[in-house]
């Protein structure tokens, strides 16, 4: 399986802002049922696009404050 990363305060200055290609973001909670829909979708065009993309998550539960920083108003939400 593809290596989504979990994005947080901590690490996402050095895998988004120092990343050297795009990078797709997945802002999701795991009580959101849209969210949870929209996951395997989100696993399966990682896979396709891996060489061309870098693909991570953000969970708005665990770290609303880059959430809000990113100007999250609703999820899921998906930041490039």
């Amino acid at each position: 399986s593809t290596m989504i990363v979990e994005l947080t305060s901590a690490n996402f200055q050095q895998e988004v802002e120092q990343a050297e290609q795009p990078v797709i973001i997945d802002v999701f909670a795991n009580w959101c049922t849209p969210c949870r829909a929209f996951a395997p979708i989100f696993e399966a065009v990682s896979q396709i696009k891996k060489d061309d993309c870098k693909f991570a998550k953000i969970d708005f539960s665990h770290d609303s404050e880059l959430a809000n920083r990113l100007k999250v108003v609703a999820i899921p939400t998906i930041l490039f």
